[in-house]
């Protein structure tokens, strides 16, 4: 039975709905036309440090206001999430801002997203009810963080990171999107997070089939989408209404395929799915009654069972795997991923083999974790036996190389640091911020 994809979905609508522009032509100089309709390298005025790249529609004009969505990725990439959505954002006329410096190893970090938020207001017409923010992993955690302490922020887009605790409540609605991987080491933490959201926040939850990345180009245009769909909820952009019913047939086509397939869960899923995007905007009793159906399904009340007891599982086994980092040596985690692939080989479960993708990804994000720990720390003598699992786990990340760098620099070896950084470095390492916070007056 086949299942329509959201990218497919994408497609068909570009090829139905044509949008035009009456804005006045405005005559830019030649430093201005090389930013239009291409991904460009800026800095902040204020901070020549503090840079970004941009995407600016090619319709733009100061003759009216535009949208812009600000992009945080955990290593200060500014680029890849632009490069992701730059035709959608064309499309629908919003201007992208991805931060080189905002990462994971950011200080000042207040300061930092200050003295951008000022520099592109101050160079872009900006309409400020339609400001958002899209990060992955940490970069996800800081564009949560912005959008509770800064009001100028509308919506943001969560990726591959969820809410862990209560979030407070706020003088207006905020909207959030989390998506991520079914096989990425977070997965539990977004699906959990509608436990911890209150009435200050309109939210939904995406589940793609991938790991611990930035979503594929389909997934983030469907959250640009959503963003849409607020908009036009609350009138700040007239209702697309090919758009709408394009969305709500697309909607009731997966529900009923999931449903024939005896896929409760994500028929469930896809009724919610269509509610979420669609309230307000078409009629949505058919996904509510749907909704209330299924939960009461003996086989849909099973697959929830066996979700759980996976869950379950899992946080068993993360917690075994993070006390074996310590406890065993690099011949037994060897064969103990041998007999990991091997389960996940044999497995014929799709719930199951996810599980086992997951465990793989939070071993990798729990040897950079204790790595990086026990170097600050200072204890470097566990930082190279913890590194030693790492590098076997993950061979070819090159945070393991930057690593190894960073604990010959602490030994005085600058000649082999500056050999393992450049391997670092060709390997596709680029954090500046990690290298100056954990490598000062490193040549």
């Amino acid at each position: 039975m086949k299942i329509f994809s959201v990218k497919y979905l994408i497609i068909l609508f570009f090829t139905i709905v044509l949008f035009t522009y009456c804005d006045k032509k405005i005559k830019y100089n030649a430093d201005e036309l090389l930013s239009i309709n291409k991904i460009s390298k800026n800095y902040c005025s204020n901070d020549s440090l503090n840079t970004y790249y941009e995407y600016i529609p090619t319709k733009y004009s100061i003759a009216k206001k535009w949208p812009v969505i600000f992009c945080f990725d955990p290593h200060g990439d500014g680029f890849s999430p632009l490069d992701s959505i730059k035709e959608i954002a064309e499309k629908f006329g919003f201007i992208l801002i991805g931060s080189n410096t905002i990462s994971n190893s950011t200080q000042n970090i207040d300061q930092t997203l200050s003295v951008l938020f000022d520099d592109v207001f101050k160079k872009y017409s900006i309409d400020n009810r339609r400001v958002f923010i899209c990060g992955f992993s940490g970069g996800a955690r800081i564009a949560l963080s912005a959008a509770i302490n800064l009001n100028k922020i509308n919506g943001i887009i969560m990726c591959g990171a969820g809410i862990t605790q209560p979030l407070p409540e706020l003088n207006k609605l905020l909207n959030v999107y989390l998506v991520v991987g079914n096989q990425d080491f977070n997965y539990r933490e977004v699906v959990n997070s509608n436990n911890f959201f209150n009435t200050s926040y309109n939210y939904h939850i995406e589940v793609f089939n991938g790991q611990h990345r930035w979503p594929p180009e389909h997934e983030l245009h469907k959250a640009i989408l959503w963003l849409l769909f607020n908009d036009m909820r609350k009138s700040f952009i007239e209702k697309d209404y090919d758009l709408i019913n394009l969305f709500y047939n697309q909607s009731i086509s997966n529900l009923k395929n999931y449903e024939n397939d005896k896929q409760f869960v994500k028929a469930y899923n896809a009724a919610k799915n269509g509610f979420d995007f669609l309230k307000d905007l078409h009629n949505t009793k058919v996904f509510q009654k749907k909704m209330k159906k299924l939960i009461k399904e003996k086989a849909f009340k099973e697959e929830k069972n066996k979700i759980s007891s996976i869950f379950y599982k899992e946080n068993l086994l993360q917690d075994q795997y993070l006390n074996s980092y310590l406890t065993k040596d690099t011949a037994w985690w060897k064969n103990e991923l041998k007999s990991i692939e091997n389960i996940y080989n044999s497995e014929k479960d799709e719930e199951m083999r996810a599980l086992y993708k997951r465990i793989l990804s939070f071993l990798g994000i729990a040897g950079y974790s204790l790595t990086k720990q026990y170097i600050v720390n200072h204890d470097f003598i566990t930082a190279n036996k913890v590194i030693l699992i790492y590098e076997i786990i993950e061979p070819d990340n090159p945070d393991c190389l930057f690593f190894k760098a960073i604990l010959k620099y602490k030994s005085g070896n600058n000649k082999e640091a500056q050999e393992l950084f450049k391997q670092a470095k060709n390997k596709g390492f680029n954090d500046i911020n990690l290298t100056r916070q954990m490598m000062p007056n490193f040549n």
